[in-house]
């Protein structure tokens, strides 16, 4: 089964996403409780936190919600996912008192097909209080009791959706309208609708042909793959960022595991982490495919599914997931690789033939470190070490090497555990 959807567009959807807000009609005045509500009483609107017992807004996290789209409309073939939100704010919206720099991160969105949605999103932070009292019209829930004094800034989300994953391409749009409606400097004399339109309205070029695309002033071109060929792989995941984070024992840990179809879950304080990972190991796959559970950013909201009785690859916020307060038996199986300490957790050992998975070490080492003399059936503790001298990788080869051994590795044996 193919993982891209062939609908013809390049962009399925751009969204705004944002604090939540839910209407409150203010009951009439003077007459017992559960008297009808004056009718002439005006409808307000206000934050939805997670916490309704929390008065500090600062203590609590806020529901998001899409606050606009493009199109307004669904596509016959794939309509927006209406929990897009969740992916956008993973661990929900936290108010600050400072302005947060801008972060951009990709997430996957896996329909019931087993079509992926490739999402990119860059979240900044606007003041949520332009007075003391409301903003557009918004206001916090009548039990919280917020500093008048203070500034409060919120996130806000842009985000693309796409059937493909040109991430490189989505992430200089995003950053490219971010300037444009952020900047007060920043001029452009086409309309923000237009610029919108034309590049969301972009059709996707037959198999093997080029995409191009002008973003602002700068002309962006981009390849699809023929029909048979190596799977597009975006330049910004980095095969190299996977072995310099676990090493090339470790990752060869995780290679072994994921062919034995594990519980696989990443944890990383950065989100962008997350999916890079995932997406490397799911490259390295090739020509096998990942059809089970991917998720590369697990939202707060949807961690039960770690106790999922089918495989899985999940990433998920290192803080989130220490938070959690799971049975031992119910995550007895999973195996967490910790990305920011290089290291993994695991109740199994793969089961990757010896003499195959010594050759497949040796030609990993001589793409990744081409300066270092390999021997054949090197030890793991020398492998340890020369991973921490020599961290310069060639990763446009390391896909090259994998395809070659897999056919041998795919006779290994998985034993029962």
């Amino acid at each position: 089964m193919d993982v891209l959807r062939d609908n013809g567009r390049f962009i399925d959807y751009f969204a705004v996403a944002g604090l939540k807000v839910v209407p409150l009609t203010a009951p009439s005045q003077g007459g017992p409780q559960g008297e009808q509500q004056d009718p002439n009483a005006l409808t307000q609107f206000f934050f939805e936190p997670s916490k309704p017992s929390e008065t500090d807004p600062l203590k609590t996290s806020f529901k998001a919600d899409i606050l606009n789209r493009y199109p307004l409309h669904n596509h016959d073939d794939a309509a927006l996912p209406q929990h897009v939100w969740m992916f956008c704010f993973p661990n929900g919206i936290h108010l600050h008192t400072t302005r947060q720099p801008p972060t951009f991160f990709f997430f996957i969105l896996t329909e019931l097909d087993g079509s992926r949605f490739y999402g990119a999103s860059l979240c900044y932070s606007e003041p949520l209080y332009k007075d003391t009292s409301s903003f557009n019209g918004c206001q916090f829930p009548p039990h919280m009791t917020p500093d008048p004094n203070t500034v409060y800034y919120a996130p806000t989300c842009l985000c693309l959706l796409s059937h493909h994953p040109y991430y490189s391409v989505h992430k200089q749009f995003l950053s490219y309208l971010y300037n444009i409606t952020n900047t007060p400097t920043y001029n452009s004399v086409v309309p923000l609708e237009r610029i919108l339109s034309n590049f969301v309205e972009t059709p996707l070029p037959p198999p093997g042909g080029l995409v191009h695309l002008m973003v602002g002033k700068t002309r962006v071109s981009t390849t699809r793959p023929a029909r048979g060929a190596f799977p597009y792989v975006d330049p910004s995941i980095s095969f190299e960022a996977l072995f310099k984070c676990l090493g090339l024992d470790n990752t060869i840990k995780v290679f072994g595991l994921v062919l034995e179809e594990r519980k696989i879950l990443f944890t990383s304080m950065q989100y962008s982490l997350l999916t890079l990972a995932a997406e490397a190991i799911s490259h390295l796959l090739y020509p096998f495919f990942w059809h089970h559970v991917f998720i590369p950013i697990l939202p707060l909201s949807l961690a039960d599914f770690l106790q999922a009785p089918t495989p899985f690859i999940v990433g998920m916020h290192a803080a989130c997931y220490k938070s959690l307060h799971f049975h031992a038996d119910a995550i007895a199986e999973v195996v967490t690789v910790d990305l920011d300490n290089g290291s993994i957790q695991s109740p199994f050992v793969p089961h990757l033939p010896s003499l195959e998975r010594d050759e497949l070490c040796k030609q990993l080492s001589q793409v990744m470190y081409p300066e270092v003399e390999y021997g054949f059936g090197i030890l793991e503790g020398q492998h340890a070490r020369r991973d921490d001298e020599c961290r310069h990788a060639h990763p446009a080869r390391v896909p090259r090497v994998l395809p070659v051994l897999l056919p041998q590795l795919s006779s290994v044996h998985v034993v029962p555990a």
